[in-house]
């Protein structure tokens, strides 16, 4: 389920909770991931359940990512 993101030359993001049963910290680690994918980790689980405040924080970066121009060839 990962084998793609080595070789994405688009920009990815993607939020990680630590405590995600499937997938955790340990992403980061134990899969292959192309430089052009930033993987941001955030305190919760696979339910991604998290306050308000936070959730605006993850907005504004996937707005920031989407905004961005691509380095695409």
């Amino acid at each position: 389920r990962y084998q793609h993101l080595a070789k994405l030359r688009t920009p990815m993001l993607i939020f990680q909770g630590v405590k995600d049963q499937y997938g955790g910290s340990e992403v980061l680690e134990k899969y292959p991931l192309s430089p052009m994918v930033q993987v941001e980790l955030v305190d919760t689980d696979h339910h991604f359940e998290i306050e308000h405040d936070r959730l605006q924080v993850i907005a504004n970066k996937i707005q920031n990512i989407i905004e961005s121009p691509t380095t695409e060839s």
